[in-house]
């Protein structure tokens, strides 16, 4: 049975961005939906599956996941594509932005997180 767990509606962006996000659970997984809101936010929608694209073209080291316990890696999931949504697993884990605490942490550790996050995606090859 499909179960609605979460949704949050962004309707205070732009119209181009104006999304809907929900959690839903169905035969004991999980997985991730963003539906556009809006006519102009359908293009979000499909640019998203078009970086996934592109990301995976360009970063031959980055794999496919549908399950797993990650600690400092960068990989790019699956998705699928269900009437007018895309739809992704969820992940439990922290996302590359919210790593980076800009509230309470100094100058300087902020500046060596994003250095470490910008060498996992853009490594540096000698």
């Amino acid at each position: 049975m499909k179960k609605v767990i979460y949704t949050k509606y962004n309707t205070h962006r732009k119209p181009q961005y104006q999304i809907k996000t929900c959690v839903i659970e169905e035969n004991g997984a999980r997985y991730v939906c963003k539906q556009a809101l809006t006519e102009a936010a359908c293009k979000h929608i499909s640019n998203m599956e078009e970086n996934y694209n592109r990301l995976t073209k360009h970063f031959n080291d980055i794999h496919e996941i549908e399950k797993a316990e990650q600690k400092e890696s960068l990989c790019a999931v699956t998705y699928k594509i269900i009437d007018d949504s895309i739809c992704f697993p969820f992940i439990q884990g922290v996302s590359l932005a919210d790593s980076v605490d800009i509230s309470n942490s100094e100058k300087e550790t902020i500046l060596e997180r994003i250095d470490t996050l910008r060498n996992m995606i853009f490594p540096r090859t000698n």
